[in-house]
C-alpha cells in the first residue's frame, strides 16, 4: 500500500514539473507585454524568425507559381523550397526575407477602410502567408506610388489596414529561382567518395579517392598531390551559378568551345554532382571570365559560373602525382626514425619541443631546429623513376625512413619509406609503390641527418661565468682575466676596456651556427683561436677558426661533433682588441683649448679656447658653422677599438692632428689620423689614429672625421 501510494506521489510530482517547465518554455518563446508595447509601430508585432515553419509567397494575377519556402529542421535556419524534399533555399536571401519582415514599420494604421482601399486589397500584387507555432499570418500587400497599402489578418484575430514604405516589395519579388541554392558541388571534401576530373583536349581524366592522408588514384592506388587537391576542392566549393541561362542555349554554345571539362563527384551517402564546364559566357566581350556550366546530374540547371575553377581543372594529371617524400605535412608529424647499419636517429614531439636519440643518446632539442628537419622532409620533391626492382633493403648506404603522425582526418598514418644512394642521388620507395630520384639537397636532411638536428645554438658559457678570455693567433697571443674592476690584460694588468670586453661576452655566450658541415677534414692550424674559462671548469672550450667559405667562416667548437659557419660580422667583433680606448678619447669636458690642424686638400687650422665656460673659435680662419656644433662633431669622434700591433704610424702627413689642453693633464692630448690599407684595419671605411698616450693605433670611423674636416 505504502509503495503504490509513493508511486502515485512520484507520478503526480513527474507530471507537474514537466508542465511547468513547458509553460516557461511556452512563455518565454512568446513576445512579453513590454517587448510587444516596444513593436506596436511593427507591421507583425508577434513575429518570431526563428519560429516560422512556413512561408507562402504568391503573385496573384501573374502566371507564375507561388515561392514556397520549408523550414529543413528545427535546429537550424535553412529553408527548402516547395516542400521538405525541395532543393535548399539561399541561406542569405531567404535570411533576409525573414528579417525583412521581423524589422518591417507601419508608417500609417487606417481605423476604418475606404472602399478605394478595399477595390486595391480585391486584387493584390503580394500575397503573403506565415506559419509559426501552429498560427497562421495572411498578408494582403499592394503597390502604389512608391508604398505598399496591405490587410494583415491572423488566425482567431481581426484584421488591420496598413500603409508601408516599399522596401519589402523588392524581396518579395524573388522567384524560386533566384532563391534556389547555387552551389554547383554541395557535397563537401570530407564526405566526397570520389571525384571524377575529365577534359576533352587533349583528352585525359583521372579519379580520385580519399586515403588515410587525402587522396590517390583510383587506378594505381598512389598517392595525389595533397596541394593541388586542395585547390581542387577549394574551387569547387567556391563554384556556383552566377547568372541562369536557358539550358538549350549553354548546350549549343558549350558544343562550339575548345575544351570542355567534366567534373563527377559522388557523395559518401550517394549523392552526385557532375557539372561540365566549357565557353565564354558571354562570347562578345573579352573581358568576361565567366564560364558556362551546364548540371549533367539533378536539377540539371545550366547558367555562367566563376571562370576561376578552370585553372584547377587545367591542372595535368601527371602533374596531380605526389612527388613528395612523404604523406604528411610537418605539423602532423609526430615521430621520425632514420635506420641505417651504422646508427640510428630517433626524432620524437614533446609539446612545443623535441627530443632526439642517436649515438650520442638522448637530448632535447630546440623547437626551431626540429621544425627545420620536419619542413625540409615535408617540402622535399622527387622525380618519378622507372625501376623494376626497389632498392637493396640489405645494400651498402640503404637507409629506411619511418614517420608516424595524424594524418587529414586525425588518423594515425605510421609511413616507411626505404631508402638507397647511388651515386651523388637518392632513391627513395614509397609504401605506394613510387620510387622517386632525390636531389643532393632534398636528401640532405636524411643523408645529414645529424648535422640538420644540431643544436645552433653554441654553448659557451654565460657571461656572468666566464672568468678568462684568451684569443690566439699565429702572431700573437691576447689573454684577459676577470678582476674586481673589470677584465684585466695578462700578464701586464692593464684594464680592458668595459664596453668592448661586454660586447665581447654578449657575442659568444650569444653566438649561433649558421649552418653545420660535414665532419670533413679541416685546415691543421686555425686562424684565430679563442679559449673560454668558465669559473666551474677548470680547462677552457675552444672556439677554433679556420678560414672563409660560402656562407661565413669555418669553425670548430670543443664538444659540438660537426664543424659549422658563422656569421664573418660576429668574428670581426670578436677580433677587435680589447685595450681601454681612453688614451684615444677626446677630453672636452675639461679641455681649455683644441686645435685642429688639416692637411688636405689644403692646409689650414683653427682654434679654440674657453671663454665664458664655452669653447669659442679665436682663430683667423672663420667656421663654416657655430662652435657648438662643431664641438657636437668632435664628441662624436671616439675610437672603435685598438689595434695593438700597428705601432708606426705612416710616412705620409696625416690627415688631422687633433690638439686638446685640459687644467688637469700636465701635457696635452694629441690625436694624429691616417688613412691606412684597409687589410691592416680588418674594417673597410675606417681611420686610424696615433696619441702620444698610447704605442699602439686606435680605429675610428671615417665618416665622423670627414664631418670634423668639412667645418673649416
Amino acid at each position: 500500500m505504502k509503495l503504490a501510494t509513493a508511486r502515485v506521489t512520484a507520478l503526480v510530482l513527474f507530471t507537474s514539473t514537466t508542465l511547468l517547465f513547458w509553460a516557461i518554455v511556452e512563455t518565454r518563446s512568446r513576445p512579453t507585454t513590454s517587448e510587444l508595447e516596444s513593436r506596436k509601430d511593427h507591421l507583425l508585432p508577434e513575429f518570431d524568425s526563428f519560429s516560422v515553419q512556413k512561408l507562402t509567397i504568391s503573385r496573384p494575377g501573374r502566371d507564375a507559381p507561388p515561392l514556397v519556402l520549408v523550414r529543413k529542421d528545427e535546429e537550424t535556419d535553412l529553408f527548402l523550397l516547395g516542400d521538405e524534399h525541395g532543393r535548399g533555399a539561399d541561406p542569405g536571401i531567404s535570411s533576409a526575407l525573414l528579417r525583412a519582415l521581423d524589422r518591417q514599420k507601419v508608417q500609417r494604421r487606417y481605423d476604418a477602410p475606404d472602399d478605394a482601399l478595399l477595390g486595391r486589397l480585391a486584387q493584390p500584387d503580394f500575397e503573403v502567408t506565415i506559419v509559426a507555432r501552429g498560427r497562421t499570418t495572411r498578408l494582403l500587400l499592394s503597390q502604389g506610388q512608391g508604398y505598399l497599402v496591405g490587410k494583415v489578418s491572423t488566425e482567431g484575430g481581426e484584421p488591420s489596414y496598413v500603409a508601408l514604405d516599399s522596401s519589402l516589395s523588392e524581396l518579395l519579388s524573388h522567384g524560386p529561382k533566384e532563391l534556389t541554392v547555387r552551389a554547383l558541388f554541395p557535397i563537401p571534401k570530407s564526405e566526397t567518395a570520389e571525384l571524377a576530373l575529365s577534359r576533352s583536349q587533349p583528352p585525359g581524366a583521372v579519379r580520385l579517392r580519399p586515403s588515410a592522408f587525402g587522396f590517390s588514384f583510383a587506378e594505381k592506388g598512389q598517392r595525389a598531390d595533397r596541394d593541388l587537391v586542395d585547390a581542387i576542392f577549394f574551387q569547387l566549393a567556391q563554384s556556383e551559378l552566377v547568372t541562369i541561362v536557358d539550358r538549350k542555349e549553354v548546350e549549343a554554345r558549350q558544343a562550339l568551345a575548345d575544351v570542355l571539362f567534366t567534373v563527377e563527384q559522388r557523395g559518401k551517402s550517394g549523392g552526385v554532382s557532375e557539372v561540365r564546364f566549357g565557353g565564354r559566357c558571354d562570347a562578345a566581350n573579352e573581358e568576361d571570365t565567366r564560364v558556362l556550366a551546364l548540371e549533367l546530374s539533378g536539377d540539371e540547371r545550366a547558367g555562367c559560373a566563376s571562370g576561376s575553377i578552370l585553372a584547377a581543372l587545367s591542372v595535368e594529371p601527371t602533374a596531380l602525382e605526389d612527388r613528395s617524400l612523404l604523406p604528411l605535412r610537418a605539423d602532423e608529424i609526430d615521430h621520425v626514425v632514420i635506420e641505417t647499419e651504422a646508427e640510428t636517429i630517433d626524432l620524437i614531439r614533446k609539446d612545443s619541443a623535441f627530443e632526439v636519440s642517436d649515438a650520442r643518446g638522448r637530448r632535447s632539442l630546440d623547437a626551431e631546429t626540429g621544425r627545420r628537419l620536419l619542413l625540409a622532409l615535408t617540402s622535399a620533391r622527387g622525380i618519378p623513376v622507372s625501376t623494376e626492382k626497389g632498392p637493396d633493403k640489405g645494400g651498402a648506404g640503404t637507409k629506411t625512413l619511418r614517420v608516424v603522425g595524424h594524418g587529414p582526418s586525425d588518423l594515425v598514418i605510421d609511413e616507411k619509406v626505404m631508402l638507397n644512394s647511388e651515386g651523388d642521388r637518392l632513391l627513395a620507395t614509397r609504401a605506394d609503390g613510387v620510387t622517386l630520384s632525390l636531389s643532393p639537397k632534398d636528401a640532405s636532411p636524411i643523408v645529414e641527418a645529424g648535422l640538420w638536428l644540431e643544436d645552433k645554438k653554441l654553448d659557451l658559457g654565460t657571461a656572468e661565468a666566464i672568468e678568462e678570455l684568451s684569443f690566439r693567433t699565429q702572431k700573437e697571443t691576447r689573454k684577459f682575466v676577470r678582476s674586481p674592476e673589470g677584465f684585466r690584460a695578462a700578464p701586464d694588468g692593464r684594464l680592458a676596456d668595459a664596453r668592448l670586453v661586454e660586447d665581447c661576452l654578449d657575442v659568444l655566450t650569444h653566438l649561433e651556427a649558421a649552418a653545420f658541415l660535414p665532419p670533413e677534414k679541416a685546415p691543421a692550424v686555425a686562424s684565430l683561436t679563442i679559449e673560454v674559462r668558465l669559473a666551474s671548469e677548470p680547462q677552457p672550450r675552444s672556439l677554433r677558426v679556420f678560414g672563409r667559405e660560402t656562407g661565413g667562416v669555418r669553425a670548430t667548437l670543443d664538444g659540438v661533433p660537426f664543424p659549422f659557419l658563422i656569421d664573418p660580422g660576429l668574428l670581426e667583433r670578436l677580433t677587435r682588441s680589447l685595450e681601454d680606448r681612453t688614451p684615444a678619447s677626446l677630453d672636452l669636458e675639461q679641455a681649455t683649448r683644441v686645435v685642429l690642424e688639416a692637411t688636405q686638400p689644403s692646409p689650414r687650422q683653427v682654434e679654440l679656447k674657453r671663454i665664458a665656460g664655452e669653447l669659442l673659435a679665436v682663430s683667423e680662419r672663420p667656421l663654416l658653422l657655430r662652435s657648438d656644433d662643431l664641438r657636437a662633431l668632435l664628441e662624436n669622434l671616439n675610437p672603435l677599438w685598438a689595434l695593438p700591433d700597428l705601432t708606426a704610424p705612416p710616412s705620409t702627413p696625416p690627415l688631422l692632428s687633433i690638439l686638446v689642453e685640459t687644467t688637469v693633464d700636465r701635457a696635452p692630448q694629441r690625436l694624429r689620423f691616417y688613412k691606412v690599407p684597409s687589410q691592416d684595419l680588418r674594417a673597410e671605411g675606417d681611420v686610424v689614429a696615433f696619441t702620444d698616450r698610447s704605442r699602439f693605433a686606435f680605429v675610428f670611423e671615417e665618416t665622423a672625421l670627414k664631418r670634423v674636416l668639412g667645418a673649416f
